[in-house]
């Protein structure tokens, strides 16, 4: 398929990979998934689920398009990775700044302006971290990440989450597999301090929150209408920390809880 390399401004390319030019004019796109591809190792399991869900669709494939963001020094496998894809993909290198979060938002003005219906937002997460418990109620990162990519792509639960997304109209829809939407009271601590900024900026208290799930791990699917209402947050690379391998207490990780304002029920 036709990969794109698209470059912003602040980011320095290795040589031998200029940027290419999109065809004109682009199409409103039905569907778009986004992958944050910093672990490379990781990227294979998760197109090979992709191009069994889009293998038992037999749609038309110019419906879905695929958007990679990753560290420049990945772009030379993926490029050649992603050439072999049915799909047209898109490859944006970006800094490795607020996690799979910041880049996700760094691409809500091309998805709206394709006036995406449907957005799946993936990403290669590994958690070493993570250890079974109460709070994470996973063995551990590996079967975090297997079990939302599972429920994301797996035909049959992927065709649900479309069903549900149709069904919410003009409202903002995030949704997630059930197993991994979680109470927000119940990790919400060390991200207060952000929870509490953000949404004042929208009016609201952190309450709010209360009796609200959020997609843990931050893969979901999502409407048009949802990412209208991230856009609203007005959140860029000035308001991410710097990384420093942080587990917790991050605007990202506030971002992550903050979604279960537009996650159903």
């Amino acid at each position: 398929g036709l990969v794109v390399l698209q470059v912003p401004p602040d980011v320095s390319l290795p040589e031998g990979l200029p940027p290419l030019q999109w065809p004109q004019p682009r199409q409103p796109l039905q569907r778009a998934v986004v992958l944050h591809a910093f672990h490379l190792e990781l990227v294979e399991p998760i197109l090979q689920r992709l191009q069994a869900l889009l293998a038992s669709e037999g749609g038309p494939i110019e419906a879905t398009e695929l958007f990679v963001t990753a560290p420049p020094q990945h772009l030379a496998a993926l490029q050649k990775r992603l050439a072999a894809l049915p799909i047209t993909s898109q490859l944006w290198p970006c800094a490795n700044h607020g996690r799979d979060l910041l880049p996700f938002l760094q691409l809500l003005p091309d998805l709206l302006a394709r006036r995406c219906q449907l957005v799946l937002k993936l990403h290669t997460k590994r958690s070493p971290h993570v250890q079974s418990g109460v709070l994470t109620r996973v063995a551990d990162g590996s079967a975090w990440r297997d079990g939302l990519l599972d429920g994301l792509l797996e035909p049959q639960a992927h065709a649900a989450l479309q069903q549900q997304l149709a069904a919410a109209g003009e409202e903002p829809c995030l949704l997630a597999p059930q197993a991994f939407l979680w109470p927000v009271e119940v990790s919400m601590g060390p991200s207060a301090g952000h929870l509490m900024a953000v949404l004042a900026e929208q009016g609201l208290p952190l309450s709010a929150l209360r009796g609200r799930r959020f997609p843990a791990g931050s893969m979901f699917a999502c409407n048009h209408a949802a990412l209208q209402w991230l856009q609203g947050l007005n959140l860029g690379p000035a308001s991410f920390e710097l990384e420093a391998g942080q587990t917790d207490g991050t605007l990202g990780h506030a971002l992550e809880r903050l979604l279960g304002l537009i996650v159903p029920g």
